[in-house]
């Protein structure tokens, strides 16, 4: 009676280990498909955000964050070209998919941006910016 107790009690242990070997697969699972998910609508090349060159200037990586009440809107701001420039400042025009226009944000990376540097512009607006499909950049010399 006493090996009957004790194998109840391994096998015990063998069913906990087991239920939780397959709790833990099926979380890597779950968060593996979350990060998915995640960079496929964060990624600049889907079409969401697409990275963009407008006059010798890259813009790659915009992203959106929308946070109690507040759209954030960031990109990165990259000189391409074999001079400096002179910047004052980028109007970020954020469309719908009819190319209709949401809103427009004001944005400013300093007054200068030297031939190959990278700055992160930012631009916020206090009310929640959704079913963003295109974004146009002017930059104001």
């Amino acid at each position: 009676m006493g090996e009957n107790k004790m194998d109840k009690l391994k096998n015990y242990f063998k069913r906990g280990k087991r239920s939780w070997l397959e709790i833990a697969t099926y979380m890597s699972f779950l968060i593996v498909v979350v990060i998915n998910l995640g960079i496929s609508f964060s990624n600049p090349n889907s079409g969401f955000l697409p990275n963009q060159t407008i006059d010798g200037l890259s813009f790659e990586n915009a992203q959106i964050d929308i946070q109690n009440g507040i759209s954030k809107y960031t990109v990165e701001v990259i000189n391409n070209l074999k001079e400096n420039v002179d910047l004052q400042t980028i109007e970020v025009v954020l469309k719908n998919e009819n190319g209709d226009e949401l809103t427009s944000l004001i944005g400013y990376v300093g007054e200068n941006l030297e031939s190959g540097e990278k700055k992160i512009l930012e631009a916020s607006i206090d009310e929640e910016v959704n079913s963003i499909h295109q974004v146009e950049y002017h930059i104001h010399k």
